[in-house]
């Protein structure tokens, strides 16, 4: 499920692409023409979810997609390609997970080319390489899923907080649609960024039984940053939300 399908009140006027346009509720008058444009930062994305995450808001109108990658010198003409929705933009930049000086750069680009916010960005990368038991796991194996699973998103949170706190976004009132009584003037209200991040059934402790993969390397690493992506969650809530999601 993507972040697009959970919720359903407003559209356009609310955090990038969580809203379908089916439950749209306010006029589209009331919206300022800055606060249309959503911004959408994805993490890695050459292949697999990140590229279906990325051809899914390239396909919507009125966003700003940001793709991260970790080599900038290999070819992008897999993304550039994609079809894109009317009044929607691509900028393509560097994230290495194994660099935790990359979020904070990228970061710097984006507000040199004019970007203020950020709406949504999800942290999809990760590795998963090896297989072994408690018994046989590597200590270097399991701290190289720790760098990239763990770290790596937490950089790019660490780095991304300030932007997904950052500006206006139009605020839905019930009953006067944005109005403040007098017919005149319109309001907005602060929303939160979502900060989005990947899980795996590998990660699940209560079920561990059920699912009889040796993952050593892998399942504490998503067992981790469940915790410290939730741990945010409750210390940065009333600024933004974040959450985790099991692609099964």
């Amino acid at each position: 499920m993507l972040p697009s399908e959970l919720a359903g009140q407003y559209c356009l006027c609310d955090i990038n692409g969580l809203l379908p346009c089916s439950h749209h509720r306010l006029q589209p008058r009331l919206v300022p023409p800055q606060l249309l444009r959503r911004q959408v930062t994805l993490i890695r994305h050459w292949t697999g979810i990140g590229h279906a995450l990325c051809a899914k808001y390239l396909a919507r109108p009125n966003h700003t997609v940001i793709a991260c990658i970790r080599n900038p010198s290999r070819p992008t003409s897999h993304l550039t390609s994609l079809f894109r929705g009317e009044n929607t933009n691509l900028i393509i930049s560097h994230i290495d997970s194994t660099d935790a000086s990359t979020p904070s750069a990228a970061i710097a680009r984006l507000q040199a080319q004019g970007i203020t916010h950020l709406d949504l960005v999800i942290a999809n990368a990760g590795i998963c390489t090896c297989f072994p038991t408690a018994a046989e796991a590597r200590l270097d194996d399991v701290r190289a899923h720790h760098e990239v699973n763990v770290l790596g998103p937490l950089a790019v949170f660490q780095a991304t907080l300030p932007m997904l706190n950052h500006g206006l976004r139009p605020g839905h009132l019930r009953g006067r649609e944005c109005g403040d009584g007098d017919g005149d003037k319109k309001r907005t209200k602060k929303k939160k960024g979502i900060f989005v991040a990947i899980s795996s059934i590998g990660a699940s402790i209560s079920g561990m039984n059920r699912v009889m993969v040796p993952s050593s390397a892998y399942g504490p690493s998503k067992v981790a940053l469940n915790y410290i992506m939730r741990k945010a969650h409750f210390e940065n809530h009333e600024r933004v939300c974040v959450f985790m999601v099991e692609p099964g």
